[in-house]
């Protein structure tokens, strides 16, 4: 049986999560992304994001947010403040999926 070292509550549905040997990350509270030590279960740092509800993906030294409007944000890793963001061009991806 396993057993749970923490736990952390929000109080929303978390519908994206990503998880690698040193961090947790999510969208929370409908405008923030959080960062938790998976060690501990300790917040590292959140950051502002336009909504809650997008994608995640990390290198070693970013993590990156694609919200639902198109727009890409780049967040240091080890401190949570944006490095960059970029709209993206909605029509590139409406030419490669629908033809």
């Amino acid at each position: 049986m396993l057993e749970s070292i923490w736990t952390y509550s929000t109080s929303q549905q978390v519908n994206t999560l990503l998880v690698d040997e040193n961090d947790c990350f999510f969208p929370a509270k409908r405008t923030r992304l959080i960062a938790l030590d998976v060690v501990n279960g300790r917040q590292r740092w959140s950051a502002r994001v336009e909504n809650g509800h997008g994608w995640i993906a990390s290198t070693k030294k970013f993590v990156f947010y694609l919200c639902q409007h198109s727009k890409l944000i780049a967040f240091d890793r080890s401190n949570g403040k944006e490095a960059w963001s970029r709209e993206l061009d909605t029509r590139i991806n409406q030419r490669h999926c629908c033809g």
